[in-house]
């Protein structure tokens, strides 16, 4: 049927193709072994896009899927597993009497290689190790650098939308709106303009990176959302209240949540690689991790805290003759100490 296909490809103006995975490569309970959809699929789309400039291809499935010919075909619409009339929706859709306003809720990356979990498997079936930590998903592709399929959070409109006018404020607009500590609240707004001809949804993201932070931490980790609805030419402002939990690790030393200092950079974006506004803060955090010293600690973690610090501080005041007195060195390699230096 691929030549019948062909033919009447090259004889249409425009093109919808329904893809993705069947019932037999759907999984729930277990793993999937890969993240490609029938080849006969991928061989159909490729013709046909040869064939037809206007190719839409309409994908069903439940997960992420290898898109081949990606750069193919002029437009994808993901329908997830729509249920119930998802036909009628999908028309709905493709002829715009419906606006698209999904977000994608996980990264799509090129390939099932691509996956930080990749070569974990295949896995013990009574223990699966969870040696990512943190960095899945869109925090393992950002700090990796990789480029993916779509990014998290991304998703197209009929409409445009433009982001203006970002504000960040202590405590609901506090005189000092430079820093804040961990009993404040961040208020963070922005305003949204509908810049097309019709109405649409858009979901704006607020994302927090925290560069200063003293353990590793993702490039930008989502911590809040809000979806408006907006007529052509409409705008409207999107206000996001932040305790200290959006700037926090959790340290495993006090078992608990730990804000530290330093600057905190508060983005507004239309996706997690979308990023229209920027602004930073800088976090005073009255939180201490308790600090346990042996005699393996070093002078350098010793100075970044604040006993040691002012302890090694009194220290510069004595004269090199002190590591002989206190038997650190000899008479012999002093005096060399004191001869490379000179």
């Amino acid at each position: 049927m691929l030549a019948d296909a062909v033919a009447l490809a090259e004889a249409a103006d425009k093109v919808v193709i329904f893809a993705g995975l069947p019932e037999s490569m759907e999984t729930e309970g277990c793993d999937r072994d890969s993240m490609r959809i029938p080849e006969s699929q991928n061989l159909l789309i490729s013709r046909i896009a040869k064939a037809n400039r206007h190719v839409t291809v309409v994908l069903h499935g439940g997960s992420c899927m290898e898109l081949l010919w990606a750069e193919e075909v002029r437009s994808i619409l993901l329908m997830h597993l729509g249920g119930d009339r998802v036909g009628e929706a999908e028309m709905n859709l493709l002829t715009g009497k419906a606006n698209p306003s999904g977000k994608l809720a996980e990264t799509w990356p090129m390939c099932v290689e691509d996956n930080p979990a990749y070569l974990l498997s295949p896995f013990d079936h009574r223990k699966v190790p969870y040696s990512e930590q943190i960095f899945v998903g869109y925090r393992y592709y950002q700090k990796r650098k990789m480029a993916v399929r779509f990014c998290f959070g991304h998703g197209m409109s009929y409409s445009d939308f433009a982001y203006s006018d970002l504000k960040i404020s202590v405590n609901a607009g506090s005189a000092d709106s430079e820093t804040f500590t961990e009993k404040d609240t961040l208020t963070v707004t922005c305003t949204v303009r509908n810049t097309g001809t019709v109405a649409g949804k858009e979901v704006v993201q607020l994302y927090v990176s925290r560069p200063d932070s003293r353990v590793r931490r993702p490039v930008r980790e989502l911590k809040g959302f809000r979806k408006i609805n907006l007529a052509s030419g409409e705008e409207k402002k999107v206000r996001f209240d932040l305790d200290a939990r959006a700037f926090s690790y959790y340290e495993v030393k006090i078992h608990d949540w730990f804000a530290d200092n330093g600057r905190a950079i508060i983005e507004i974006g239309a996706s997690s690689e979308d990023i229209r506004l920027c602004g930073t803060m800088q976090m005073n955090s009255g939180m201490t991790i308790p600090v346990h010293i042996t005699q393996d600690t070093t002078i350098g973690e010793l100075m970044q805290t604040e006993k040691g610090a002012a302890l090694i501080g009194q220290m510069m005041d004595m004269p090199l003759s002190f590591l002989m007195s206190y038997g650190l060195v000899t008479e012999e390699q002093l005096e060399a100490i004191i001869e490379r230096l000179s």
